[in-house]
């Protein structure tokens, strides 16, 4: 359909607005926005129908966020992938790209020309994937998008420095002028994303697979210069978490102890036989020796 056909077809099928005693004012004749909700109406209605004659439906929707307001966007969105069955959406907006999986984002860039298409969670996430993981992609996953969606990313140390960042970035937006009379535009330039747990390294990695362009931001202190000066120590706590794996899922069939002095107890024997095994010994035959 051309443009001409689709407003002819658009003044044929729509509502007209009328008030009591008053003239009807033909949609077509409103802003663009509201044309522009209607035809997608329109096609909502033709892929229902197709939907119910048992037919498939595309939909392709770019950049919905500038015809709808915030408090509908997300919920249009999910609509349209409920009724369609493949649904192709291109947007400018984090809070529509967080709508869909994490697996089927593509963060598009253009770099120097060359033209990129990157997925922003290459696998869906395993059932046994560590927590900080799981806020990143999902409970923080429309701060993220944002971050991406600027030409550099910065990494702080901790959700604690994210958030004094962000509080900072706004009155600092509010006071600056023209990008003309400015050398640089932090507010404009950088996105800075959300960092759990101080997964800095894992969180540069994650994001570095996606943007060519992140950088983090560590304290003076010494957690913050050992990720800068000491290459040699490991990059995560993987090591860490398998040795204690064996105790923690034993721990649900020792959820409650009745008594304080048994809860006592009972971390006192397991603290004797993790440090057995963590120094290589047989926890059986140690404590024998030992007690």
């Amino acid at each position: 359909m051309t443009s001409t056909d689709s407003r002819s077809l658009l003044d044929s099928v729509a509502a007209h607005f009328t008030v009591v005693g008053g003239l009807g004012v033909p949609a077509a004749r409103q802003g663009s926005g509201l044309v522009s909700l209607q035809g997608l109406l329109l096609l909502l209605e033709l892929g229902r129908g197709r939907a119910a004659e048992g037919e498939g439906f595309l939909m392709a929707l770019e950049e919905p966020e500038l015809h709808l307001p915030p408090a509908v966007q997300q919920q249009l969105v999910q609509r349209v992938q409920a009724l369609s069955t493949q649904t192709f959406i291109t947007t400018h907006s984090p809070l529509i790209a967080a709508v869909s999986d994490p697996t089927s984002v593509l963060i598009l860039r253009n770099v120097d020309g060359h033209l990129s298409a990157l997925p922003f969670l290459s696998e869906p996430l395993l059932p046994n994937a560590q927590n900080w993981k799981r806020k990143f992609f999902q409970q923080s996953r429309v701060d993220v998008l944002s971050a991406l969606m600027h030409p550099c990313v910065l990494v702080p140390e901790g959700r604690a420095d994210f958030l004094l960042l962000k509080t900072v970035l706004r009155p600092l937006m509010l006071t600056e002028g023209w990008s003309t009379s400015m050398p640089s535009m932090f507010g404009l330039e950088v996105g800075v994303v959300p960092t759990e747990d101080a997964k800095v390294v894992e969180t540069f990695q994650l994001l570095s697979a996606t943007h060519n362009k992140v950088c983090c931001l560590v304290d003076g202190d010494r957690d913050g210069t050992s990720r800068v000066e000491e290459g040699n120590l490991p990059i995560d706590n993987n090591a860490a978490e398998c040795v204690i794996r064996p105790f923690v899922i034993g721990r649900k069939n020792w959820l409650f102890s009745v008594t304080l002095k048994g809860a006592k107890a009972s971390a006192q024997r397991h603290s004797l036989v993790e440090t057995a095994k963590a120094n290589g010994q047989e926890p059986y035959a140690w404590l024998r020796h030992a007690l």
